[in-house]
């Protein structure tokens, strides 16, 4: 896939630089569980709530 032309959007991502750092996964039936971890502070990285 080619990097898109957006100023937004770091070209050093597409090189594969830069990986976000993902803590957990949640599904959306359980973004209470998703949104009471992310209140935890006990997170290092993103949470990531799948549709």
């Amino acid at each position: 896939m080619p990097c898109p032309r957006n100023p937004f959007y770091p070209r050093r991502t597409c090189r594969g630089a830069l990986k976000p750092a993902i803590d957990r996964s949640f599904s959306f039936e359980d973004i209470v569980d998703a949104h009471r971890y992310l209140e935890s502070n006990q997170q290092i990285g993103k949470i990531v709530v799948t549709l």
